[in-house]
């Protein structure tokens, strides 16, 4: 009886043991995962954090010519025909694009002498937001052919970033693209049979 007493405190003490070494691991697990995460943050190279609910106006150039849009409540207005009925769900997918824009190096001022290398000294290319905070213009220029990556630069800053993705693959909506299409309110049926 007592042998099995001692077998059940030994057990008891094991299990606590273990289950204290579950949860130490589990907790280690997290914080580490925490700390990755934290690090992979730090290291991460915003070209733009722009809030899509803070545009209050933007433009973007598409086949030579620039298309412009500013916000009027909830909804957005084309400059160049305000009669023209935006998607904002369109406009809002757009500008999604310009909340988490990263880049993944840079090329700084004192390494480079002529923009005219990265095709950024007359940009074919040019996105132009607004906020309350002011307007900055993200400019696109040559890709270097053996990494794939796109010239980026912000009109604020020296610095050229090296992107993956150009601004012209997600700002390549035409004004058709963005206008909200027609809901059909009544079939021509449901017209006769109204009409009787």
């Amino acid at each position: 009886m007592k042998k099995q007493k001692m077998q059940f405190i030994v057990i008891c003490v094991v299990l606590v043991l273990a289950i204290a070494a579950y949860f130490g691991l589990t907790y280690y697990n997290k914080v580490q995962e925490e700390k990755e995460a934290a690090e992979e943050e730090a290291n991460t190279i915003y070209v733009t954090q722009i809030d899509p609910d803070d545009v209050t106006a933007f433009s973007y150039t598409l086949s030579g010519e620039t298309l412009s849009f500013e916000r009027d409540g909830d909804d957005w207005i084309y400059m160049d025909d305000t009669l023209i009925d935006i998607d904002e769900d369109a406009i809002e997918d757009l500008l999604e694009t310009l909340e988490s824009f990263t880049a993944d190096g840079t090329v700084e001022a004192d390494e480079y002498d002529d923009l005219a290398d990265f095709g950024l000294d007359d940009s074919v290319y040019a996105v132009t937001v607004t906020t309350d905070e002011g307007t900055i213009s993200i400019y696109t220029g040559d890709s270097n052919a053996t990494t794939g990556y796109y010239y980026t630069m912000r009109s604020d800053s020296d610095t050229i970033y090296l992107t993956s993705s150009s601004l012209s693959s997600s700002f390549s909506e035409s004004v058709e693209d963005l206008t909200a299409e027609e809901e059909e309110t009544e079939t021509e049926t449901e017209s006769e049979v109204g009409t009787e």
